[in-house]
C-alpha cells in the first residue's frame, strides 16, 4: 500500500531542513555565501571578521540548528599558522629566527620555507601556503629578485596577509627594510674621520646599498674612481657571493691605492681578509676593511671585523607590530595603504680599521 506524507509549510525552511539533515559547517557556509573558514572564525570569535558578518552567521547557525561538530583537519591546520620565507644563509637565518621566536611567543605555528631560486616557479610555494592555511606570510625580497605582483595578489585573494622585508619597490604591501642611506652615511663619515680619502667598495651594482654608497662618495666630493669597481671585476662578481681571486691585486694596483674597503656584507669582507693574508697585505696596517651585517663571523675573524649592525631585532619588531595591527583591524574600516618602515643601523668598531695621516 502506498503511503503519502504531507508537510504543511507553516514554519521557516530551516525547520524542515533540520528535521531531516544535520547541517554541517560547510553547508552553513554555502547558505551564508561565505567560505567555511569565515564561518569557523565567526563562530569562534576571531578578530578578523566584521560584526555584521559575525551576527549574520550566528543568526543562520541558530536558525538552522547548527551544533558544533568535530573540526575538519583543514580547519585545525589553521590553528593559527604564519609562514616565514627566507633564503638560507647566516644573516637571513638570524632574521628568520626572530620571526619564529615572535610567532611562538604569540601562539602561532611557524611554517619555515626557503625563498625559491631565480628560475624556480612560485606556484608550489603558493600551494603549500594555501594547504597550510597560513594567516600571514613574511617574505624576504632580495635585490636580485623582487616579489612578483602576481604572488602578492594571489596571497591577498587567499586571505593571507603578506609582509616583505627587503626591497620595497613597488610598495604593494607593508615592508620593512634597512635605511641604506643612513647606513652608508655612517660608514663614509667614519672613514673620513679616520683620514681615509681613497675608499674602495666591493658590492653588487644592482644593490641599493651600492647606489647609496656611490651617491654618498660623490656628495662629499671624493673620487669615484676607487668606489666603482673595474668592469671586468664587477662582471665576475655580479650575482655571486664569492670574490674573484684577483680582486685584491686589481684594487691595490691602482694609483693611488685605496686605503680602505667597504664590503657589501661580512662574507665578502671575510674573503677580502683571506686574500689579503695570502698576498701579504696587512689589515689594518696596509688597508682598512669594513663589513656589513655584524654577523657572528665578524667577531671571530682575525683581525676582528668592523661591521655595520643592521639591528635586525628592531626591523622584525616593527613589521611584527604592523602585522598585529593588520590582523586586528576591522574589515569594515577603510583599509590603510601599505607602509614602508625604515630601521636604523649602528657601526660596531673593531680592529680591522685604523686612522691614517
Amino acid at each position: 500500500m502506498l503511503h503519502t506524507f504531507h508537510i504543511h509549510l507553516t514554519s521557516s525552511p530551516a525547520t524542515y531542513y533540520n528535521a531531516f539533515v544535520m547541517i554541517s559547517l560547510r553547508k552553513l557556509a554555502d547558505i551564508a555565501g561565505v567560505s567555511h573558514m569565515t564561518v569557523y572564525r565567526a563562530l569562534h570569535g576571531h578578530a578578523r571578521i566584521s560584526d555584521t558578518t559575525r551576527k549574520q552567521i550566528i543568526a543562520l547557525a541558530e536558525e538552522y540548528g547548527y551544533t558544533s561538530e568535530p573540526v575538519p583537519t583543514s580547519v585545525l591546520s589553521y590553528a593559527p599558522t604564519i609562514a616565514c620565507i627566507f633564503p638560507v644563509s647566516g644573516f637571513f637565518n638570524q632574521l628568520s629566527l626572530q620571526f619564529v621566536q615572535l610567532g611562538y611567543q604569540h601562539g602561532y605555528e611557524v611554517l619555515h620555507m626557503e625563498t625559491p631560486n631565480v628560475n624556480e616557479p612560485m606556484a608550489p610555494l603558493i600551494t603549500r601556503l594555501i594547504r597550510a592555511n597560513v594567516s600571514a606570510a613574511f617574505l624576504f625580497s632580495p635585490d636580485y629578485r623582487p616579489i612578483s605582483r602576481a604572488l602578492i595578489y594571489e596571497l591577498k585573494s587567499r586571505n593571507i596577509l603578506p609582509f616583505i622585508t627587503g626591497r620595497p619597490e613597488p610598495l604593494l604591501v607593508d615592508t620593512v627594510k634597512t635605511d641604506e642611506q643612513t647606513l652608508t652615511t655612517q660608514v663614509i663619515d667614519y672613514l673620513l674621520s679616520k683620514g681615509h680619502r681613497q675608499i674602495a667598495y666591493l658590492g653588487y651594482s644592482w644593490a641599493e646599498r651600492s647606489v647609496s654608497f656611490i651617491a654618498g662618495i660623490k656628495h662629499r666630493g671624493l673620487s669615484l674612481a676607487h668606489c666603482k669597481l673595474p668592469t671586468v671585476l664587477q662582471q665576475k662578481m655580479d650575482r655571486s657571493w664569492h670574490l674573484p681571486d684577483e680582486t685584491i691585486e686589481m684594487l691595490m694596483s691602482r694609483n693611488p691605492a685605496p686605503t680602505a674597503i667597504f664590503c657589501y656584507d661580512d662574507y665578502i669582507a671575510a674573503e677580502v681578509l683571506r686574500q689579503c693574508y695570502l698576498r701579504g697585505v696587512k689589515v689594518p696596517q696596509d688597508i682598512s676593511v669594513i663589513g656589513c651585517g655584524n654577523s657572528e663571523l665578524a667577531r671571530y675573524l682575525s683581525p676582528r671585523l668592523t661591521s655595520v649592525d643592521q639591528q635586525v631585532n628592531s626591523g622584525v619588531q616593527r613589521i611584527w607590530q604592523q602585522f598585529l595591527l593588520r590582523r586586528d583591524a576591522n574589515p569594515d574600516d577603510n583599509p590603510q595603504p601599505p607602509v614602508l618602515l625604515l630601521h636604523p643601523s649602528n657601526l660596531v668598531v673593531r680592529e680591522s680599521c685604523r686612522s691614517i695621516k
